[in-house]
């Protein structure tokens, strides 16, 4: 896994090395791409080991999460995170509470009956530091005991997560944020500047695509394969042939 100062070394010299102060510069461009790149996906590397229980009441809509890192929410379920509350984004959260003052997500399950289900949800209210407030619906009858898998935010703290596949990504993010070494009032050196910036910055797009579709390829490869009706009888009409 990666080492933080030594990726914060190698942005400084790539930069300014007849600077040795502008590792600090560095340091700081460092931790803001990791947060920015940590926030973009949703990353194994970067979810947190053990889930915060959340013991939801009868009638209380409104739950305080308080964790250091905290960053986004996977999933509100069981111990073994079986999703139980689905996400609801917060317009749509206030749409319903307009329309039908509660909020509830109604789908179509393959059944005889094509009466629509109610489904719990959740959605985020808001945020400090370390606390975020989630609303959930409904209430259950009796108090009950939920677990909370998270995305942890990206810190100096967690750097050590980082693969080393991905530190090359995080120093073009780093060097295209960093200050420039040298002051910009020098004919041409604005525009020097700015297009080196522009050309780090898409070589950081570029390969944190790259480490998204790996991320992307992981999981399909972990999860069954389910062929539709009608492809699945088009590969049998084509083995007939």
């Amino acid at each position: 896994m990666a080492n933080f100062d030594v990726v914060a070394q190698l942005v400084a010299a790539s930069v300014a090395p007849d600077k040795p102060d502008y590792l600090v510069h560095a340091q700081r461009a460092l931790e803001l791409i990791w947060s920015r790149t940590v926030a973009a996906y949703d990353w194994w590397f970067t979810r947190a080991a053990e889930p915060l229980p959340l013991d939801l009441q009868p009638n209380v809509t409104r739950y305080n999460l308080t964790q250091k890192e905290l960053g986004s929410i996977l999933c509100i379920g069981t111990d073994l995170a079986r999703p139980l509350y689905a996400p609801m984004a917060w317009i749509e959260w206030q749409r319903r509470m307009e329309r039908q003052g509660t909020v509830t997500d109604y789908f179509t399950v393959a059944s005889p009956s094509p009466a629509p289900v109610s489904g719990a949800v959740f959605t985020v209210a808001g945020r400090s530091a370390d606390s975020m407030s989630i609303l959930v619906q409904p209430t259950p009858s009796v108090a009950v005991r939920r677990y909370v898998w998270y995305q942890m935010a990206g810190s100096k703290a967690n750097f050590g997560n980082c693969p080393d596949s991905l530190v090359p990504c995080l120093i073009h993010g780093a060097k295209a944020i960093a200050a420039p070494p040298k002051a910009l009032d020098i004919p041409g050196r604005r525009s020097q500047w700015e297009s080196h910036q522009l050309m780090e910055h898409q070589m950081y797009i570029s390969e944190l695509d790259a480490a998204a579709v790996r991320e992307q390829a992981a999981r399909i490869y972990e999860q069954p394969a389910y062929a539709e009706g009608l492809t699945a009888d088009r590969i049998e009409e084509v083995n007939e042939t």
